[in-house]
């Protein structure tokens, strides 16, 4: 990240449209949290990896009744999730509000 205070005042005012209401020890720590964290990034795209290539050998065998189980939990998915909105909105709208 560059020193604020060594840049041209030109470049400045750019610079602090760029980083707007953040503020740049919110974008180093944002940045320090990524880098302090790679062993957790590369677990879970080595787990995303591994559950890929069961699915697909699972696919090979088990094709039609992977796709309806599919099929079937996407269905039960939506089906939670209208619930669920209609029990958030029951429970912090008044009655009767448009908003």
């Amino acid at each position: 990240m560059p020193v604020l205070s060594s840049l041209p005042a030109n470049v400045t005012d750019n610079y602090n449209d760029i980083i707007g209401s953040f503020g740049l020890n919110d974008i180093e720590m944002y940045a320090r949290d990524i880098r302090l964290s790679w062993k957790i990034y590369l677990i879970c795209i080595a787990t995303t990896f591994i559950l890929i290539f069961f699915w697909n050998l699972m696919l090979r065998h088990f094709a039609e009744t992977l796709a309806w189980l599919s099929i079937f939990i996407v269905f039960v998915g939506i089906v939670a999730i209208g619930f669920a909105v209609k029990y958030f909105a029951d429970n912090n709208y008044p009655e009767g509000d448009k908003t």
